[in-house]
C-alpha cells in the first residue's frame, strides 16, 4: 500500500512538470502572445535580449577573467617598480666605486694635447720659436688674418659647431701651459711667437694647431675653431689626427658632445694613436655609445703605455660598465612605468566596456542592434514581410544568429500601411515609438545636411535611365532615398565628371619630419659669402647624375626605363604647355614667398646638390618639382630616379613615386604604369593622404570605382580639411559605382 502511494505521488509530479503552456492565442483574427509568455514583450529589443541571454552571460564571464588578469598584471608591475634602483646600484656595484668621469658639464672634459716634440720640433726649433717673442710687441694669432676660407666640407663646415662656433662655450684650459709651452714665461709670449711665425709661414698646419692651443689656454673657442679649420685644410692625411684631437677637446670642453662624436668617428677612421684613442673613448662614453667606447678601450689596453695611462684606461672601463648598468636599469624602469600607465588606461577602458555590457542586459544601446531588433521583431510578428530578408548567419563563436536586412522600399511601406497599423492596434506601445530615437537621429542628420551650402550640384545625371537619390551623405555608404523621385533631383554633368588631369600633388617632407625651411636658412647664410653675379642662371641639372643610376634596379624599374625614354621625347617637342600654378604654391608653403621662384629655387637646389648640404633624396625630389614647374619632364624624371637611388631615402620613396606617377600620366604613359607607381608609393607609406587621392583618381579613370571610393575615403579620413576637390571626385566615383551596380 505504501509503495502504491509513492508511485501515484511521483506520477502526479511528472504530469505537472510536463504540462505545456500555450505561448500564442488567436483573437479576432490576430495572432498574439499570451500574457505569461516571454513573447509578450513590451519592446522589440526585449526579444533580442531574451535570445542573446546565453551569449551575454558568456561575455560577462570572459570579462571577469580578463579583468582579474589585467589587475594581476598591474600589481606585478607595481611590485617591480623601484624608484631607488640607481642609488642601490651605485652603492653596491664594485664597478661604480670609481668616480664617473663621463659627466656632460662644462669644465669636466679631460684635456689632451700633443707636445711640441710630437709636431717634429727639435730643441733648436723650439728655441727659435721662443725667441720670436723676445722684445716683440705682444700679438695674438688671429688665424682669420692669415687665411680666409669660405664654406667647405673639406674643413668640416658640415658640422654645426664648426660652421657656427658661437654655439660653443668653454673655459680656459690652464693645464695646456705646462704641457706644451712651459719654455715661454707666459701664455701671452707663446701667442706672440705663434703669431709672428704665422706671418712668415701662413700655410703651416703645425702653427695653426699651436695657435688653437693658445686660444684653448685663454678660453676662446671661436678663435680656436678658426685656427683648426685652417690646420685641417693644410694638414697631410698621415698627420690629421693632431688637429682633429685639438678639435675634439674644443668641442668636448664646450659641451658639444654630439658634434664631438662625429669628429671622433672621423678621427678613428684616419688614425688610432694612443692619445687619440683615450679622448675618443671618453667622447663615446659621454654620448652613451658604450659599445664603441668598450671596443676602443680593448684596443687601447693592448698597446704599451705608462702605468698612469693604464690606470686611466682601467677606470674608464669600470665607469663604462657602471654607466651601462645604470642606463639599462633605468630603461627597464622607464619601460615598466610606461607599460603600467598603458595597462591602467586599458583597465579603465575595460571597466567602461564592462559597465556597457552589464547595461546591455536591460536594453539594446547601439543603433545597429536596435534596428536589427525591430526588423527581427517585425519578421517574427508579421511574416512574411515584403522587402525584408532574414536568415541565419554563423557568428565568430560558431553559433547561428538571425540577421535581417531591408532589401527594398516595400518593407517600410508594408509596415506603415493601414493593415499593419490595425494589427499593431492591440499593442501597448508600437515599435516605432521605441526605436531609441533612431528616426530622430535620421531627421537631425537631414536638417544638418539641409543647412550646408546650397550650391552643391546634384550627384546623378538624368540621362542614365535609372532614377537615383538626389542627396548622398559622404559619412555613410547608404544613399538617402527620401527624395529620389522628387522634382529637386535635377541633373548636371559637372557633378560626376572626372577631371582630365591628375591632381598637382607633391608630398611635403614636413610630414617626414624634415623641414625644407631649415635647409633654406643654411643656404641663405652660405649665399651671403658669394658675389651676386656668380649666382646667375644656375639650375639643378639631374641628367648628369644618371650615369650612376641603374634604372632597372629601382622600384618598377622596367616601367621607369620605358617612361624615362618617353619623358625625354615629350620634353624635346616644341608644344607650348601651360605651367600649373599649384606647383608654385607647394614651394611657397615649404620655403615662403619668393620674388623670382624660377631663379631663386633653381640656385638654391643647385647649391645644395653641388655642396651636398642636404639629404640627396630630398634635394632631388625638390629638383623634380622645380623642373615640373617648367614642364621639363625629362629632367624631372631624372631627378626622381636619382632620389630613388639614394639608399638613405628608402623610407621616403613615396615622395618620388607619387611624382613619377603624375609624370607617367602627363607624358602619355599607360594608365597601368601610373597605377603601379601610386600603389608602390602607398606600400612605402600608407598614411599619406595625397597618395590615396592620386590612386583613387587613377582607379576612377580605370573604372574600378569601388576601390577608388576606398582610397578616396581614406584620403579624406587622413586629412579632412580643405579637400573640396577630393570630395567632388569621391561623389563622382560613388555615383558611377552605383550606376554600374544598377545597370
Amino acid at each position: 500500500m505504501i509503495n502504491w502511494i509513492n508511485f501515484h505521488f511521483t506520477f502526479i509530479i511528472l504530469l505537472h512538470c510536463c504540462t505545456a503552456i500555450n505561448q500564442w492565442i488567436v483573437s479576432d483574427g490576430v495572432i498574439e502572445p499570451v500574457k505569461q509568455s516571454f513573447f509578450n514583450i513590451l519592446r522589440p529589443h526585449d526579444l533580442v535580449q531574451f535570445l542573446n541571454q546565453e551569449t551575454i552571460f558568456l561575455q560577462i564571464n570572459a570579462f571577469n577573467k580578463e579583468l582579474h588578469k589585467r589587475a594581476n598584471s598591474i600589481n606585478e608591475r607595481q611590485i617591480v617598480d623601484d624608484p631607488d634602483v640607481d642609488i642601490k646600484i651605485i652603492s653596491t656595484d664594485p664597478d661604480c666605486a670609481t668616480p664617473m668621469p663621463f659627466v656632460q658639464l662644462v669644465g669636466t672634459f679631460p684635456t689632451s694635447v700633443v707636445p711640441l716634440s710630437g709636431f717634429g720640433y727639435q730643441p733648436d726649433d723650439i728655441e727659435n720659436l721662443r725667441k720670436l717673442s723676445e722684445g716683440a710687441v705682444s700679438k695674438q694669432p688671429h688665424c682669420g688674418d692669415y687665411l680666409s676660407l669660405s664654406f667647405s666640407v673639406a674643413v668640416l663646415d658640415q658640422i654645426e659647431s664648426v660652421h657656427n662656433p658661437s654655439l660653443i662655450t668653454s673655459k680656459p684650459e690652464a693645464s695646456i701651459a705646462s704641457l706644451v709651452f712651459k719654455e715661454w714665461p707666459t701664455t701671452g709670449h707663446f701667442g706672440t711667437s705663434v703669431a709672428r711665425a704665422l706671418e712668415r709661414n701662413p700655410t703651416s698646419w703645425e702653427l695653426y694647431t699651436l695657435a688653437s692651443y693658445y686660444w684653448r689656454a685663454v678660453g676662446n673657442s671661436t678663435e680656436a675653431i678658426h685656427c683648426l679649420r685652417s690646420a685641417v685644410y693644410f694638414v697631410p692625411r698621415n698627420q690629421i689626427v693632431i688637429p682633429m684631437l685639438s678639435l675634439l677637446n674644443v668641442l668636448g670642453h664646450g659641451n658639444r658632445l654630439a658634434d664631438a662624436s662625429i669628429v671622433a668617428d672621423m678621427t678613428v677612421a684616419m688614425n688610432n694613436s694612443l692619445g687619440a684613442l683615450i679622448t675618443v673613448s671618453h667622447v663615446y662614453a659621454a654620448t652613451s655609445q658604450y659599445k664603441k667606447a668598450s671596443t676602443i678601450l680593448k684596443l687601447l689596453m693592448l698597446m704599451p703605455m705608462s702605468n698612469v695611462l693604464r690606470s686611466v684606461a682601467e677606470n674608464y672601463v669600470a665607469a663604462i660598465k657602471c654607466h651601462e648598468k645604470l642606463e639599462n636599469a633605468l630603461q627597464e624602469q622607464h619601460t615598466n612605468l610606461n607599460s603600467l600607465l598603458d595597462e591602467l588606461d586599458s583597465f579603465k577602458e575595460l571597466l567602461e566596456d564592462g559597465q556597457a555590457l552589464l547595461s546591455n542586459l536591460d536594453t539594446v544601446e547601439d543603433r545597429e542592434s536596435a534596428l536589427n531588433s525591430e526588423m527581427l521583431y517585425n519578421y517574427i510578428t508579421y511574416s512574411p514581410v515584403p522587402g525584408l530578408e532574414c536568415r541565419l548567419k554563423s557568428e565568430a563563436s560558431g553559433k547561428l544568429a538571425m540577421k535581417c536586412d531591408a532589401v527594398s522600399h516595400e518593407y517600410e511601406r508594408h509596415i506603415q500601411n493601414a493593415e499593419n497599423r490595425q494589427i499593431r492596434k492591440g499593442k501597448q506601445l508600437s515599435p516605432k515609438m521605441l526605436q531609441d530615437d533612431v528616426t530622430k537621429e535620421e531627421e537631425d542628420d537631414d536638417e544638418e545636411y539641409a543647412g550646408e551650402e546650397s550650391d552643391d550640384l546634384p550627384l546623378y545625371p538624368s540621362d542614365v535611365g535609372v532614377k537615383f537619390p538626389s542627396r548622398w551623405s559622404l559619412s555613410g555608404d547608404k544613399p538617402n532615398y527620401s527624395d529620389a523621385n522628387s522634382q529637386s533631383s535635377t541633373s548636371s554633368e559637372a557633378c560626376w565628371k572626372i577631371p582630365e588631369n591628375p591632381p598637382s600633388l607633391f608630398i611635403h617632407s614636413d610630414s617626414k619630419g624634415v623641414k625644407v625651411k631649415e635647409f633654406w636658412k643654411i643656404y641663405i647664410k652660405f649665399r651671403d659669402g658669394f658675389a651676386v653675379e656668380s649666382l646667375v642662371e644656375q639650375r639643378p641639372m639631374c641628367k648628369p647624375f644618371m650615369t650612376n643610376v641603374n634604372i632597372v634596379q629601382l622600384p618598377s624599374g622596367d616601367r621607369l626605363l620605358k617612361l624615362y625614354k618617353l619623358a625625354n621625347v615629350y620634353e624635346n617637342d616644341e608644344i607650348a604647355r601651360k605651367v600649373d600654378p599649384a606647383l608654385s604654391e607647394h614651394v611657397q608653403q615649404m620655403i615662403g614667398p619668393l620674388q623670382n621662384p624660377e631663379h631663386e629655387l633653381g640656385q638654391f637646389l643647385f647649391t645644395m646638390i653641388k655642396y651636398r648640404m642636404g639629404p640627396t633624396w630630398l634635394m632631388f625630389n625638390l629638383a623634380a618639382l622645380y623642373w615640373r614647374m617648367l614642364n621639363m619632364y625629362g629632367e624631372a624624371f631624372a631627378c626622381l630616379c636619382v632620389a630613388l637611388n639614394d639608399p638613405d631615402g628608402v623610407a621616403y620613396n613615396d615622395m618620388a613615386l607619387t611624382q613619377l606617377s603624375v609624370l607617367a600620366h602627363q607624358i602619355g604613359g599607360k594608365l597601368d604604369d601610373a597605377i603601379d607607381l601610386a600603389e608602390k608609393a602607398i606600400q612605402v607609406d600608407n598614411s599619406e593622404p595625397d597618395s590615396h587621392h592620386l590612386l583613387g583618381y587613377y582607379l576612377t579613370l580605370n573604372q574600378s570605382y569601388s576601390s577608388a571610393v576606398e582610397h578616396l575615403t581614406l584620403s579624406l579620413e587622413l586629412e579632412p580639411k580643405s579637400r573640396r576637390e577630393i570630395v567632388q571626385l569621391l561623389r563622382a566615383a560613388r555615383l558611377l559605382d552605383q550606376v554600374c551596380c544598377q545597370l
